[in-house]
């Protein structure tokens, strides 16, 4: 699976090589800014749970420098690497929704631990991971959670 341009960015959950839970903007998965192999290293075989299952980054295809003209491509390079990107995602099954429920509890409890965390604190984190547990489909869990927008997720894999 390919990440289509055309989508409407949505909010969904990246769980990446440093067991870090984030809410990101499918916006995220079209643009990168840092070094290659930072980014690869950072996301490849993470984990995407979006509201209808899961997949897994397979392969991080960099399409070059940010940008329609040769002007705005230097402009990204000189500021730090802004490519343009295109993720390859697996279709497999990556767990049950056990495991997906452990994945969310633990980095929810670290998320609280973070000066700005990305998650709600509105709400007391025994009664989220409560509603994380009584759960019964991923879209139950992204009701639980009450989800970031898009606007107000990771937007760019830096």
């Amino acid at each position: 699976m390919t990440m289509d341009a055309n989508e409407l960015a949505e909010t969904v959950l990246l769980f990446d090589s440093q067991k870090r839970l984030i809410p990101a903007s499918t916006s995220a998965f079209k643009i990168s800014h840092g070094p290659k192999r930072q980014i690869d290293q950072l996301y490849k075989d993470s984990l995407i749970i979006y509201r209808n299952g899961t997949v897994k980054i397979d392969r991080i295809e960099f399409l070059g420098f940010w940008g329609a003209t040769i002007g705005q491509r230097l402009l990204s390079a000189a500021n730090g690497g802004i490519r343009r990107v295109e993720l390859d995602l697996t279709d497999a099954p990556q767990g049950t929704l056990e495991r997906i429920k452990g994945i969310l509890c633990d980095g929810l409890t670290k998320d609280r631990e973070l000066v700005e965390p990305f998650f709600s604190a509105a709400d007391s984190l025994p009664d989220v991971l409560r509603r994380v547990n009584e759960a019964t489909t991923c879209a139950e869990i992204f009701d639980a959670i009450r989800m970031p927008s898009p606007e107000d997720a990771l937007d760019i894999l830096c």
